[in-house]
């Protein structure tokens, strides 16, 4: 089975001879509001800096990702994009064993695999919606377990561990010696919901390490910028000396420092996530064949057996995300991203008719 990722425009639009522009693309989850204009300003105005190499310490950077967060900057750790923050991470824990929810992101896997590791998933239940059973995941990391990766808010289910359940974990891994890494890509958008990071924990726990992304939340796919946070002084070493130089290039330094400063896009962001994932939620909801799950996330997960839906969409120019490829997950299981209004309409209207017919 071929473990891919969703917004793949191209692909779909040569094989289904669609002009890219004609496709409305539910597949990749990306804030609709778009790249922020402080960031475009940003990286215009840095444009002439690109004759210099990057900032091998990038300090600036890890001071602005610092002071967004109330950490120190020793704690941040450069990467480009999530992914290869989370490739690094682990590389650097050099782990023999690894433990992973799913399902989940199919990237862990990938992860564990390269770094040499033996990959232990521990499977969520369908019965229960796949939502992280906590009881259950926690008696399963063993003394000789020596990494547990967890994505919260989970992909691509949208379920959120609480924050209180997350400690509960985070000391059953301290207690055996265990780090924990948690993906937090999604997690900007689960705190418009009331959710809290890890983050402020990072500091208490050395076991610790937290992985963000600003490919999401601030709608840049293609610029590769993500980071990890990290308290371990060995992790940090490992990570800092062992990486290749300049992980991150100058216009994404340039970009991260000034739209971490951009509040009112934060507020736009907040207003939109609210409004559109309430409503996307509860217009699926009221599709008969449809049953959605509730989401803390900019994408709701839901199952439907109607045969051949990804296909069925397409000939309506509409992408979305089928999951029987993800670790765990059986058939007839879809992510759809919360989009604009209008598009989110649009995708409720086209299934019910294909439902209803």
């Amino acid at each position: 089975m071929i473990k891919e990722h969703g917004g793949n425009v191209y692909k779909i639009s040569r094989e289904n001879n669609i002009k890219i522009e004609d496709i409305i693309d539910f597949s990749a989850n990306i804030n609709p509001l778009g790249v922020p204009e402080s960031g475009q300003k940003a990286i215009l105005d840095a444009i002439n800096g690109l004759v210099n190499y990057p900032d091998p310490d990038y300090m600036d950077f890890r001071k602005a990702i610092a002071d967004h967060h109330g950490l120190s900057y020793e704690c941040i750790v450069p990467g480009n994009g999530a992914i290869d923050s989370l490739f690094s991470a682990v590389a650097a824990v050099n782990p023999n064993k690894v433990l992973v929810s799913v399902p989940s992101f199919v990237e862990y896997e990938k992860a564990v695999k390269k770094s040499g590791a033996e990959y232990i998933p521990a499977y969520r239940d369908e019965e229960e919606n796949y939502a992280l059973n906590i009881e259950k995941f926690i008696s399963e990391i063993h003394n000789d377990i020596d990494l547990v990766i967890i994505c919260n808010p989970n992909n691509p289910t949208g379920d959120l561990v609480t924050f209180d359940d997350m400690v509960k974990i985070l000391n059953k891994c301290k207690a055996n010696g265990t780090y924990l890494l948690v993906d937090e890509a999604f997690m900007e958008f689960a705190e418009h919901f009331g959710a809290k990071s890890l983050d402020c924990l990072i500091d208490q726990y050395s076991n610790l390490i937290v992985s963000r992304s600003l490919t999401k939340y601030y709608a840049v796919p293609g610029l590769r910028a993500g980071y990890l946070i990290v308290s371990d002084e060995a992790i940090q070493t490992n990570l800092l000396t062992r990486a290749e130089p300049w992980k991150l290039n100058y216009l994404a330094d340039q970009f991260t420092q000034a739209v971490l400063q951009d509040e009112n896009y934060v507020h736009a962001t907040e207003k939109w996530i609210v409004e559109e994932n309430k409503s996307l939620y509860k217009g699926l909801q009221a599709i008969k064949g449809i049953e959605p799950v509730e989401s803390y996330a900019n994408y709701i997960f839901f199952k439907c057996f109607y045969p051949n839906l990804k296909e069925a969409l397409l000939e309506k120019s509409i992408m979305i995300r089928t999951c029987h490829n993800y670790d765990g997950m059986h058939d007839n299981y879809y992510r759809v991203a919360v989009k604009d209004k209008k598009s989110n309409d649009t995708l409720i209207r086209v299934l019910d008719e294909i439902l209803s017919n």
